[in-house]
């Protein structure tokens, strides 16, 4: 999230799950302020159910607690919703909270390992549209 827009497909991928009805729920590291200031500015904010960061547990990725508070907000079980990953801890929690994980690594964090357990990997959300994608889960 470093970056001044939103990278290639998360938009597509936003407005698609709005389209189809889906609830879209956001699980954070990083502090309420500053995640909620970044998708303000990104025009996202509007695309999330429920936003869950650092402020909201005791402990953060790569425990599984901010996921099931948001399923908890969301209403939704573990496995019937998937968590799109840019890093091994979030992808480790999104595993451990029982979710269907999809990593989509930044320049970051693409040459390092994440956990067993991974439904798919892309490169970016464009690789595939989301409805493809969730068809093939």
């Amino acid at each position: 999230m470093q970056g001044r827009a939103a990278r290639p497909g998360v938009s597509a991928y936003l407005e698609t799950a709005r389209t189809l009805g889906l609830r879209v729920g956001l699980a954070s590291s990083s502090g309420r302020s500053w995640v909620e200031g970044y998708l303000r500015r990104l025009g996202l904010f509007g695309f999330f159910s429920c936003i869950r960061t650092a402020d909201d547990v005791s402990v953060v990725k790569p425990d599984p607690e901010l996921y099931l508070s948001a399923l908890c907000a969301l209403e939704a079980p573990p496995a019937q919703a998937v968590a799109f990953e840019d890093s091994p801890n979030g992808a480790l929690a999104a595993v451990r909270a029982g979710m269907v994980c999809v990593t989509v690594p930044n320049s970051i964090t693409a040459t390092l390992s994440f956990p067993d357990g991974i439904a798919r990997r892309l490169s970016s959300m464009e690789d595939v549209p989301l409805s493809e994608l969730l068809a093939g889960l």
